[in-house]
């Protein structure tokens, strides 16, 4: 949200107080929902009231540049605040009511102003996850020692008035990680569109090869399948020949057996025709001595 220089013609020869009720009927307008707040090259008065900026407890980015800023005293607790810009404005000291009001501050911009001492900047170590300060344009900026004792004093701190340890411009990193970023996501786009979007006309074919290769599949038998036929045919081949070797087994022992009753038989018959023959012989011989020639007598 920014507060045009219209707001500020409806001023009456610069009643501050007017102003004052402007912007915080501006900022009521917005509540909660107001993420972004810029109110550059407004002519605030060199005591300005930022109380009404905690009716936005969501805000995220700061900007009250070349305003006549001179002290930070009033400023609200701002919890979700991650970005203020305060560039060229008066500010000599109190660093440290942005340290107490903005604990979540990662970007810090207050290049143009008039911080001379270390000592001053060291008020801001209490913002932990500081990562970027623009100090540029402050007289402390010119000591000798100052790059290094920032980045020593920081933990989190990458880049130092726009300038990371080695020297690289800040905004010439952030834009080469937009572009692989937006690299990324065209790739995956495209790797998407590949897919899950088939080409016109890909999707009967491939139902066809789909269908095809089902039909082949249930046609021809699977691997597993063709063993198990294997051993299966081998097995009832085992059972065919032992079926096999058991009948001739018992056929011959049948037949042999057969033999030996019909040797048996034969043998008997013909022991029976000797003994009827021998009985015959016995029974003819009494005859022969009962007929008796007259002359023996």
């Amino acid at each position: 949200t920014q507060l045009g220089n219209s707001s500020v013609g409806e001023l009456k020869n610069s009643e501050m107080a007017t102003f004052q009720s402007i912007l915080e009927a501006h900022l009521k307008a917005e509540k909660a929902d107001c993420k972004e707040v810029i109110l550059d090259r407004q002519k605030f008065p060199p005591n300005v009231d930022f109380s009404p900026l905690a009716t936005l407890p969501n805000l995220e980015y700061l900007s009250c540049s070349l305003c006549g800023i001179t002290s930070l005293e009033t400023l609200p607790v701002l919890p979700k605040l991650t970005k203020l810009e305060l560039n060229d404005n008066r500010i000599v000291s109190g660093l440290e009511h942005i340290a107490r009001a903005c604990p979540a501050l990662k970007d810090l911009s207050l290049s143009g102003n008039r911080v001379r001492s270390l000592e001053e900047v060291s008020k801001l170590i209490p913002l932990a996850e500081l990562e970027a300060l623009d100090l540029l344009g402050n007289p402390v900026s010119d000591q000798a020692a100052y790059r290094k004792q920032c980045f020593e004093k920081f933990a989190h701190l990458k880049f130092l008035d726009r300038m990371d340890r080695d020297g690289k411009d800040m905004d010439d990193l952030e834009e080469a990680a937009d572009e692989e970023e937006e690299e990324e996501e065209e790739d995956a786009e495209a790797e998407g569109l590949i897919d899950d979007t088939p080409l016109p006309g890909d999707g009967a074919p491939e139902e066809a090869a789909v269908c095809g290769g089902a039909e082949e599949g249930a046609d021809e038998p699977s691997d597993g399948a063709k063993e198990g036929d294997e051993e299966q045919e081998e097995q009832e081949e085992g059972e065919g020949e032992g079926e096999g070797e058991g009948e001739g087994e018992g056929e011959g022992e049948g037949e042999g057996e057969a033999d030996d009753a019909q040797h048996t038989g034969q043998k008997h018959e013909r022991d029976g025709q000797a003994e009827e023959a021998e009985g015959g012989e016995e029974r003819k011989a009494p005859r022969r001595e009962d007929e008796v020639k007259p002359g023996d007598e």
